[in-house]
């Protein structure tokens, strides 16, 4: 404010932000807060990184279940890979190392990028599984919502578009509308519920 610039947005990844939304009352319904001076609104945005990366680690690490009871595990990708042996290779950019990060590798995005990517998702036809291939398929759509920038997208990612054009709108808004409604039911396995981590940080950052 002293050098003149209105803060309208902050946006934040969700290591040890958990304390600071409820100090703002930001929740799943409420994703704003009153600037104390002036009493404008600044909205709060979740980081879709950090989203991405919490989504394949608890893949990785416990599995998920969809909102139809369709179990996601790390055998499915060893599935893979077992069809995958010949002497010509279907998933080039799919390596069994994206299956193990640990620590300090969990921090990069390029590897959750890959993991999620629409690559990944046709390799996965091998394993005769639709709806596998159809909800890495969805979470690729998605995040090239959340990374909209493009006047003219590439004619393989459409959905990179600016968010708001007239020619992709609807579809963008659909693919909103897709996920906003798998991870009402998305839970991790082992839990009764849908895991609050997931649910939260999603529904803030849209």
């Amino acid at each position: 404010m002293e050098k003149g610039l209105i803060v309208k947005a902050i946006a934040f990844d969700l290591a040890g932000s958990s304390t600071l939304w409820k100090e703002l009352e930001i929740t799943s319904k409420n994703n704003f807060f009153m600037q104390p001076l002036n009493c404008r609104k600044i909205w709060a945005f979740a980081d879709p990184p950090h989203y991405l990366k919490l989504l394949r680690n608890h893949f990785l690490d416990t599995g998920l279940v969809l909102k139809d009871g369709t179990v996601l595990t790390i055998n499915i990708f060893e599935e893979v890979f077992k069809k995958d042996r010949g002497e010509y290779k279907l998933c080039l950019k799919l390596k069994p190392n994206l299956l193990t990060v640990r620590g300090n590798e969990r921090q990069k995005v390029s590897p959750a990028k890959t993991f999620f990517s629409a690559t990944t998702a046709k390799a996965l036809l091998l394993t005769g599984n639709q709806r596998v291939t159809e909800f890495f398929e969805l979470v690729d759509s998605f995040f090239d919502i959340m990374n909209s920038s493009k006047l003219h997208p590439p004619s393989n990612k459409p959905l990179q578009a600016g968010y708001g054009l007239e020619k992709y709108f609807s579809q963008q808004e659909q693919i909103l509308q897709n996920m906003k409604e798998e991870m009402n039911g998305i839970r991790v396995q082992g839990k009764k519920r849908p895991w609050p981590s997931l649910l939260h940080y999603f529904v803030v950052m849209v």
